[in-house]
């Protein structure tokens, strides 16, 4: 339980970080963007996309709800007699 809540708030922390990476990569850089500030931040943004599908589904998942496994059979149950 300590390690979902852990992710659960760490997970937006680090899109915070990564926000601030690219605002100062983009509105404070004092010099154009180049070539490698371009990949820079499509790398940037395809982890930060990453970032908030793991966030959605730790927020929005099941934290206890655990799956009752299959039957060897493949999920079909024997009737009863």
């Amino acid at each position: 339980m300590l390690w979902n809540w852990t992710v659960r708030l760490a997970l937006p922390l680090l899109l915070g970080v990564l926000a601030a990476a690219l605002h100062v990569m983009w509105s404070e850089a004092p010099y154009a963007p180049s070539l490698l500030d371009i990949l820079g931040t499509i790398g940037i943004l395809v982890t930060m996309l990453g970032i908030v599908v793991w966030c959605v589904c730790a927020w929005l998942g099941s934290e206890g709800d655990e799956i009752e496994p299959e039957h060897e059979d493949h999920g079909v149950r024997p009737r009863p007699l």
